[in-house]
């Protein structure tokens, strides 16, 4: 079998197991797509293994590489990166034997997915604690403008006066 046959009977080796256990699975070109954590995600078979993507739109959720890094510290079998658009990417690399009897790839696919749907669940944490920190050291910011700013007063004609306590 040449290596396009080989990699398409991959493909659909691939979405045929995710449809078995339950996924609703469509090939895309070299990729299935399927769901986990509400996440869109793409699996693209490799020899003798498998790789999970997803990104999500990162303007406005205040990830930033430090948290990619908290992450990665503590995920070593994922890794996540912004992109050169400020994306949110997750991958994960997988050994998958794409030989195997179909009850043992099976068992083997419904871990793999267990294990990504786990590790997407703790990025979206991730995430929301960035929104989180950012959120708190905007108040932060805020309280410490308002307490250095110079308390004012309206005179009676309706003019700001500035507060002459401080002098």
């Amino acid at each position: 079998m040449s290596n396009s046959a080989s990699e398409a009977s991959n493909v659909q080796t691939l979405a045929t197991l995710l449809q078995e256990e339950g996924y609703r699975a469509k090939i895309e070109g070299g990729a299935v797509r399927s769901m986990t954590s509400g996440f869109s995600v793409s699996i693209y078979p490799y020899r003798g293994s498998i790789q999970l993507r997803f990104g999500i739109q990162g303007q406005g959720t205040y990830f930033q590489p430090r948290h990619a890094n908290e992450f990665n510290a503590r995920y070593r079998f994922a890794k996540v990166y912004l992109d050169d658009d400020g994306d949110i990417i997750l991958e994960s690399d997988f050994l998958f034997d794409f030989a195997a009897r179909s009850e043992e790839a099976a068992a083997k696919l419904r871990e793999i997915m267990a294990i990504f749907d786990g590790t997407a669940r703790f990025l979206r944490d991730k995430i929301e604690e960035a929104g989180d920190e950012a959120k708190a050291g905007s108040a932060i910011r805020e309280e410490e403008s308002s307490q250095s700013a110079p308390e004012t007063a309206e005179t009676p004609n309706g003019e700001v006066a500035a507060d002459k306590s401080e002098k």
